[in-house]
């Protein structure tokens, strides 16, 4: 019997009538459904429509109104899954930190449906430190898009030697320096691209990123994140 990846427990699954007659394949959630409800999706009607930020209203929010001083609105579109609370903070911690793979499962079925709605767009994982790779031995939002089955390139390299983003705060991360360099610069033009990371905090890394494919003349570029 398959034991939920959360509680332990075992789980017991039954198809509805939409899955039986989809003719789509069966991919089994690695989490019983009470677990699953226990992190808090982000509703979109009261979410900033540029970052996915909570609020009670759907206005540009103060931070997406600051970025736009320094990056055109195009750049500023980016949609995030949950709500970075406790509950997502465990999550991430047993995965990214602890090294525990098996929980890059958890949100496939997401991934899974923003790639089939999205598929105009070349999905690219930020790429993170040499340092960071080395010391937790896989990038955690590659492995986030593997673990779905979703497509993506690597056209990123990150550069980057100092501080973790981890370890700074607020005032540290928004001050940083442009951490990326592209691979191939003619891969980009013309191209539409979706980047992925874990969790969209200030927006500085993710920004970093877009700023330089679209230097590099991409046609569209759209982010996402699980958390925010």
């Amino acid at each position: 019997m398959k034991t939920c990846l959360l509680c332990n427990r075992v789980m017991k699954r039954t198809l509805s009538l939409h899955e039986l007659f989809s003719f789509q394949p069966y991919h089994d959630s690695p989490a019983c459904n009470s677990c699953l409800a226990k992190f808090t999706r982000i509703d979109r009607e009261t979410a900033c429509p540029a970052c996915s930020r909570l609020q009670k209203n759907k206005e540009i929010c103060i931070d997406c109104k600051k970025w736009q001083k320094e990056y055109p609105d195009r750049l500023i579109r980016h949609r995030s899954l949950y709500q970075y609370d406790e509950k997502l903070k465990e999550w991430l911690s047993q995965y990214k930190f602890v090294g525990d793979v098996r929980f890059a499962s958890l949100f496939q079925t997401d991934l899974k449906k923003l790639y089939h709605q999205n598929k105009g767009y070349i999905f690219v994982p930020l790429p993170i430190s040499k340092k960071s790779r080395e010391e937790r031995g896989f990038n955690q939002s590659e492995l986030l898009l593997q673990t779905a089955g979703v497509p993506y390139q690597d056209i990123l390299i990150n550069h980057y030697s100092g501080e973790k983003q981890s370890e700074k705060n607020r005032q540290e991360r928004l001050i940083s320096q442009q951490p990326f360099q592209l691979l191939n610069q003619g891969e980009v033009k013309n191209k539409s691209f979706l980047l992925f990371d874990d969790v969209y905090t200030t927006g500085r890394t993710m920004l970093h990123a877009k700023a330089l494919l679209d230097s590099a003349g991409a046609a569209d570029i759209l982010s996402l994140s699980i958390g925010r």
